[in-house]
């Protein structure tokens, strides 16, 4: 016996919901961008977590009794800790959901900004804190391009490794490929 579709049914005057099983569900389908949404590992983060605190207790232990000598709040440094700690972990967060084929498109663009940033903060725009003249100083915010310059280098040198020894071979100065091919 077959069974009416809804349509007919309804010409009929039956009501489907009666009539009829409710056909099964198929399983849900996860899509690859919620695949990738995975947990952090519970032991690196448990650890990361601890080693911050710990950090931040030295901080309090070290700087608490010249604040107060000063009288000013012993746990301003604690405070400012654990806000650039919070930040910290959005950003990394955000780094373990990035698309990685857009960084790695991104990344040459991103050194070349950081290498200019570097040249710029030698002239008048930059600006002198603990004697060294290489920082930004934008406000309350202070940034330091080396520290940028840093992970872009780090970032473009894997994406360099990653892409295989031919074109890592290209890049070196002439005199550099013999070392490289005897190392490989």
């Amino acid at each position: 016996m077959s069974t009416p579709s809804l349509r007919a049914s309804r010409a009929i005057g039956t009501d489907a919901a009666t009539t009829h099983a409710a056909p099964a569900r198929p399983p849900l389908r996860v899509s690859r961008y919620a695949a990738r949404l995975r947990p952090p590992e519970p032991v690196i983060a448990a650890v990361s977590l601890l080693l911050f605190l710990a950090g931040c207790a030295a901080v309090y232990a070290a700087t608490r009794n010249h604040l107060l000598a000063q009288g000013r709040n012993p746990m301003y440094y604690v405070r400012r800790d654990l806000m650039n700690g919070g930040i910290a972990t959005l950003l990394a967060v955000g780094a373990t959901r990035a698309n990685l084929r857009l960084v790695a498109g991104a990344l040459p663009a991103l050194y070349a900004v950081t290498v200019l940033a570097l040249l710029v903060v030698l002239s008048p725009v930059g600006a002198t804190i603990n004697g060294a003249h290489a920082w930004f100083k934008l406000g309350p915010v202070e940034l330091e391009p080396s520290e940028f310059f840093k992970v872009a280098l780090v970032l473009l040198t894997a994406l360099l490794l990653g892409e295989g020894r031919s074109r890592v071979r290209e890049l070196l100065p002439p005199g550099h490929a013999r070392c490289w091919d005897a190392w490989h």
